[in-house]
């Protein structure tokens, strides 16, 4: 079929990447020029990615993921070896103590790199898959479609003209205006759900610019009772760290300043030794992110489908709390699933699309939904709504795995099989030996979940007022989110 992509970023490409395979023709669309260079060092710096905002955030590629590509795109990898030598790629089943691993843990691996390294791999792919024909500055403008009892989309309108189709792919993210044109042209969606994260990322990355680099000793992902702060290895001796604070604490917007964010993280003991001048060398400038949102847009409602012709993929489809770190697998996963599934029959391709992924999607969603419900409500001093079913299992998650998680194989195991998209995230409370451990835990440690060893927030407030340009104080609005 003559297929039309919308959007080449992750999912886009790997929807290109896997269509092709399957003997599609299919037009690659995005608004954005494609890189210049395929070094991945210059490109860090000099590709516009003004579509993928979140192109120079920390990124990682779960087992999930990682597994599709192994199966289905293992060139992928190889680029990604190519472009960036030696990748932090670990094997998870080592957490586990020889006597207590089991067959499937091999499945638990983790691959962290630059979003940017990883774009360039999967374009090269995409390049050298026939039948797949990438287009760059190019913007979309409208759909195409044939009025009717259900409405079919036969292409779409750009800036250069029209790209006739048999199917559209909805891989322009989560500001893709797709659902808007489909809703502008008379069609009923089902119902939007979403729940904002409430938080603002300042990510910085960094090179190693002396010494060994153990990635792995690298990595953390910490809360304190008023933010989270984290470390991921990249590629080429790289890592990015993020503090990520309440978008409503005003306190920290001061953190886009370079010399701030670097006061500011010194102050966390596990992430200052990482960034002393004889250790690293910044890579960029700080990049603050926000308007995070945990989304789920389903296209198909129970039997009804309001539409045929196009098939969203990735975020799209679902956005979850970026620390969670699911969209990178989630996209990967749903183009190779949407790849194998379709067909000249439209409506067959949408259920049988929709029978893969939506249920898995939506769970997605309704936990990292609720994890951004629990954290707001601790950080803001605020009980959670308990009456809520999904806030429940994620206290249970925050107060009996995550604490315990290192000390039990059994926690251990069921936390990493979520966490990594191996098995659905609600089906660790489908365990009743795990639920029993993780009650017990929260009941010996009630109130306990991820580990601290953060500055209070007092005394980081005054490290970052300190380290402040002094040409911007007198415009500085400090309160209190509580």
């Amino acid at each position: 079929m003559r297929i039309a992509v919308l959007g080449a970023g992750v999912g886009g490409l790997a929807s290109a990447i896997a269509l092709g395979r399957q003997g599609h023709h299919v037009t690659l669309i995005e608004q954005d020029g494609g890189p210049q260079t395929e070094d991945p060092v210059e490109a860090f710096t000099t590709w516009a990615r003004k579509g993928v905002r979140q192109a120079r955030q920390g990124h990682e590629i779960f087992a999930r993921g990682l597994n599709v590509l192994r199966e289905h795109a293992p060139d992928v990898l190889e680029n990604l070896e190519e472009l960036g030598g030696e990748l932090s790629q670990s094997p998870l089943v080592a957490l586990f103590p020889p006597e207590c691993r089991l067959p499937g843990d091999e499945e638990l691996a983790l691959l962290s790199c630059r979003r940017i390294t990883f774009e360039l791999a999967l374009r090269r792919a995409a390049a050298e898959t026939p039948g797949v024909d990438i287009q760059g500055g190019v913007k979309a403008t409208g759909l195409v479609i044939d009025a009717g009892s259900v409405p079919r989309i036969r292409g779409m309108t750009t800036s250069v003209g029209r790209i006739d189709s048999n199917l559209i792919v909805d891989a322009g993210g989560r500001r893709s205006p797709v659902r808007s044109w489909l809703q502008n042209a008379g069609v009923s969606l089902p119902e939007e759900r979403a729940q904002d994260c409430g938080v603002t990322q300042y990510t910085r990355y960094y090179r190693i610019a002396s010494g060994s680099f153990d990635p792995w000793a690298l990595t953390t992902l910490d809360e304190a009772d008023y933010c989270l702060y984290s470390a991921f290895p990249g590629d080429r001796g790289t890592f990015a760290i993020a503090l990520e604070m309440q978008t409503r604490d005003t306190a920290f917007r001061i953190l886009r300043f370079n010399n701030v964010w670097e006061a500011a993280v010194m102050a966390f003991p596990k992430l200052a030794p990482w960034i002393a001048p004889s250790r690293a060398r910044p890579l960029s400038a700080v990049d603050p992110m926000g308007g995070f949102r945990n989304s789920y847009r389903p296209f198909v409602d129970g039997t009804r489908l309001p539409y045929l012709g196009c098939i969203p993929v990735g975020d799209s489809l679902c956005t979850t709390d970026p620390m969670v770190g699911w969209g990178l697998s989630l996209a990967i996963h749903h183009a190779f699933t949407m790849a194998r599934v379709v067909e000249a029959d439209l409506d067959t391709s949408a259920r049988r699309y929709a029978h893969e992924v939506q249920t898995e999607t939506e769970a997605c969603f309704r936990a990292t939904a609720a994890g951004s419900r629990v954290r707001l409500a601790h950080w803001r001093g605020e009980s959670p709504d308990v009456d809520d079913p999904d806030v429940r299992r994620q206290i249970l998650i925050r107060e009996g795995v995550i604490p315990a998680m290192f000390e039990d194989p059994i926690l251990l195991r069921a936390a990493m099989r979520m966490l990594h998209l191996i098995d659905r995230p609600d089906a660790i409370f489908d365990n009743a030996d795990v639920l029993e451990r993780a009650r017990n835990v929260q009941r010996r440690r009630p109130g306990a979940s991820a580990a601290g060893g953060a500055p209070a927030r007092e005394e980081l407030l005054a490290i970052t007022r300190a380290a402040l340009p002094p040409q911007s104080r007198p415009s500085l609005q400090i309160e209190n989110p509580k």
